[in-house]
């Protein structure tokens, strides 16, 4: 199997030989606080920065998984203090994981179904959202 970093610089080498620009290829800053759609079966019953919605689920799942690991792993206090200088390197390793598989699976995929037939909004992210599905 190929090693993710040669994919990644295949990928970006391609889409900048045949004439994107990495803003066509969303590798840009966008609209941080832009409002989500409500939804209800979320609490969500308005609409609010994703900002402040990434924030919130970041705190609930990161409690969630934490709580989990304690009651399924019960690690001791002596193991949990040692952990925590690798923290910093965790959460590094964690961003370049989420680069890299938005880059892989989801942006460059993202421009070749955002032009011609059938582009509108919902359409591309339906086949963003399949593409990136159908990658994993």
């Amino acid at each position: 199997m190929k090693d993710k970093p040669s994919i990644q610089r295949t990928t970006l080498a391609a889409l900048l030989l045949i004439g994107y620009r990495r803003q066509q290829f969303f590798l840009v800053r966008g609209q941080l606080d832009a409002p989500i759609t409500p939804v209800r079966w979320l609490g969500y019953s308005k609409t609010e920065p994703w900002t402040r919605f990434g924030l919130h689920w970041s705190i609930y799942i990161t409690l969630g998984t934490l709580t989990f690991l304690v009651i399924a792993g019960r690690p001791s206090l002596a193991t949990v203090q040692a952990a925590l200088p690798y923290l910093p390197a965790a959460l590094l390793l964690a961003t370049m994981n989420a680069f890299s598989e938005e880059l892989t699976y989801r942006a460059s995929w993202r421009r070749a179904v955002s032009s011609g037939p059938g582009s509108s909004i919902s359409g591309r992210t339906w086949r963003s959202s399949a593409s990136w599905r159908s990658a994993q």
